[in-house]
């Protein structure tokens, strides 16, 4: 029993290295050998561990890259080069609501994605083959997980160094094999799991429940999961007395919990922008006294935080504006405004809908007489098309764009999922991924995470340690609320 709801019962920790190695054969029947050995054991209190490998061969390579594309770490000058180079080679056709070209593709990557690539490196210090292995060809593995974080059975993804794995309760079906043969790397390790990732973020959401309802006052807490060591680690701002209850997770078998105390974490989001100036764009004209007309909708613009994507209702097919679920928490309206690219055109967007208290931290507006895009904003005056959606990974490099910052940041996923807590009287919140750097402000909850034309999370800000984290709720929780992300 897990909160209340009855689970199923598990047999011990199980992990299974799989080698997806590239060749040629037809991906719907790959070829499988069954060879002596075995994977290492996860973490010591594994229960046990599997004694044979699985050789899967693959299908795809990847293509050579352009010679103009920058190698090793990215100076200033050089990113201004490839910048300037982009422009040159794939400036998007007259008409097309968007900067680049977005049919073009070099070396089998998007122009999106190159960009994306570059500027990663850049921001990050980075080389660009570390940013290749854990960015840009990570949103094969991103991709793909999107399409089975609903599915039982699934406990995510991530990395050991640049070598990607997946996580499956149990055996892991044969199509999704398959489809880890399309990914471009030479290797996948899969392990296999006694639980699925309903199972783990079920039993925070359960540790998070206990301790805010035991523990003193405005204690914040955080609970993390670890698919990889089937464990929760426990974070809270000041220690628990001996008169305090641990939590225990009512699963067979129980989930390890690590305890720590850290005194700078916050349950606190990054509302509405208290930023009057910035380096790169004059401060907006007040909004007209007079009735608007239509406008485009989309991510990335000013929204007194930031809209995120354009969402679609999966019955209806009613199209609202995503943001983050606290910045629809003040008043029945919030005003919307363009970039400067787009005239600043405004609109006032009203009835939100939120999922924040106890909840998730993201809800949308409605976009009454205007009209809503599959397109979003990157970077500052820069627009791209949303052609898919992606489920962050452990050790995955992603980006984002928020309107007070007015600028494209990078940062790596830390922990996929956390619950929170500012304490019995603050709400909770679930199910936020977690990034290893801070890159943004106030104001800039709402925007979009994403790498190339691939939509991930909107910003939530919440949940974070002092100057140290950003944190996003990923699109792949819309659909339990029958949205998704629009696309192209």
């Amino acid at each position: 029993m897990v909160g209340g709801v009855m689970t199923r019962r598990r047999r011990g920790f199980l992990a299974v290295a799989m080698l997806l190695v590239l060749g040629l054969v037809n991906p719907t029947a790959p070829s499988v050998s069954h060879e002596p050995g075995g994977a290492a054991p996860l973490s010591a209190d594994s229960v046990a561990y599997a004694t044979s490998a699985h050789v899967v061969t693959g299908i795809i390579g990847r293509q050579s890259l352009p010679d103009w594309l920058p190698s090793g770490r990215v100076s200033q000058k050089e990113l201004e080069a490839f910048e300037a180079e982009l422009v040159a080679r794939a400036s998007a056709p007259e008409g097309v609501d968007v900067t680049y070209d977005p049919d073009l593709s070099f070396g089998g990557l998007s122009v999106a994605a190159l960009e994306d690539t570059v500027f990663a490196a850049y921001d990050l210090g980075l080389s660009v083959e570390e940013v290749l292995e854990r960015g840009t060809y990570a949103n094969d593995l991103g991709t793909l997980a999107a399409t089975w974080e609903s599915r039982p059975g699934y406990a995510g993804w991530g990395f050991d160094g640049s070598v990607p794995y997946v996580i499956w309760e149990g055996e892991i079906p044969r199509d999704v094999t398959s489809e880890l043969a399309t990914a471009r790397y030479p290797m996948v390790q899969v392990y296999t799991s006694n639980f699925d990732l309903a199972d783990m973020e079920a039993a925070s959401a359960a540790v998070l429940d206990q301790l805010t309802s035991s523990v003193n006052g405005d204690r914040v807490v955080f609970v993390d999961i670890d698919p990889r060591g089937a464990k929760l680690s426990v974070t809270t701002s000041a220690p628990l007395s001996a008169a305090e209850p641990r939590a225990v997770t009512q699963t067979d078998p129980a989930f390890r919990i690590e305890y720590s105390v850290q005194g700078d974490i916050q349950y606190s989001p990054e509302r509405e922008s208290q930023v009057s100036d910035h380096t790169k764009a004059p401060p907006l004209p007040a909004p007209s006294a007079v009735p608007l007309a239509p406008i485009a909708l989309r991510g990335g613009a000013s929204f007194k935080c930031t809209s995120g994507f354009t969402i679609v209702n999966m019955s209806s097919g009613t199209k609202r504006l995503a943001t983050a679920g606290h910045c629809a928490t003040h008043g029945a309206s919030r005003p919307y405004r363009n970039h400067p690219v787009d005239d600043n055109s405004s609109a006032t967007l009203y009835s939100p809908i939120t999922y924040w208290d106890n909840g998730y931290d993201w809800g949308h507006y409605a976009t009454g007489i205007n009209n809503a895009l599959a397109t979003y904003y990157y970077d500052y005056n820069a627009k791209r098309y949303v052609k898919g959606v992606g489920s962050p990974g452990h050790g995955q490099i992603l980006s984002v764009f928020g309107w007070a910052t007015r600028a494209r940041k990078s940062a790596i996923v830390s922990v996929f999922s956390r619950s929170c807590s500012g304490g019995a009287d603050d709400g909770k919140t679930h199910a936020l991924t977690v990034m290893d750097r801070h890159k943004t402000q106030s104001g800039d909850s709402g925007g979009p995470w994403f790498t190339s034309t691939h939509a991930y999370g909107v910003h939530s800000g919440t949940c974070t340690e002092t100057g140290g984290t950003n944190s996003f709720t990923r699109v792949g929780i819309f659909p339990s609320r029958g949205w998704r992300v629009l696309t192209q």
